[in-house]
């Protein structure tokens, strides 16, 4: 499944002549988050793997890479869609790459730490655990950064009505 969804996601794309904009861009992020989320989940889903990694942060890891880097990204590139187009630099680009970048770091900071044998169901971290939660953190701050540009960019849009498209009276 993953290489099938990898290699159709790339034939769609691949000189398709796709006018890239944010909404086309978070959902394929979406679609790309679902399938590098297997690659974990794969690695779990070994029992040598999973004997030693299923307590571990690594767990989240992998389920915040498909929730959060797979179908929340689709929802917000829904979202987009639905608002009127966006300039090439405009601010929801911002929140596209402030919830990308954020997306990425908080969810490699579940996998380094899950790497690192630091359990998933501690109430307090041990010291050396801590620079895991601290760059994780900084990761959902961005990220939620990021998504509240898109979410508020979205929400102002539907104060304001779109001009119809097309239509002739």
């Amino acid at each position: 499944m993953l290489l099938v969804t990898t290699f159709g996601a790339l034939t769609n794309v691949y000189r398709s002549g796709l006018k890239w904009n944010v909404a086309a861009a978070l959902v394929f992020v979406g679609v790309a988050g679902w399938a590098i989320g297997v690659i974990p989940a794969i690695a779990d889903g070994t029992i040598a793997v999973n004997s030693v990694m299923h307590n571990t942060q690594w767990v989240p890891g992998h389920f915040h890479t498909y929730l959060l880097l797979g179908t929340v990204a689709m929802v917000l590139g829904f979202m987009t869609y639905l608002t009127k187009p966006q300039p090439r630099y405009g601010v929801g680009w911002l929140g596209f790459w402030l919830y990308l970048i954020g997306g990425s770091i908080f969810v490699l900071a579940f996998l380094a730490a899950g790497s690192a044998s630091v359990p998933r169901r501690y109430a307090v971290h041990m010291p050396a655990w801590l620079p895991y939660d601290r760059v994780g953190a900084i990761g959902a701050g961005l990220v939620v950064t990021g998504a509240l540009i898109l979410i508020l960019r979205f929400l102002l849009t539907l104060r304001s009505p779109l001009p119809d498209e097309g239509t002739t009276s």
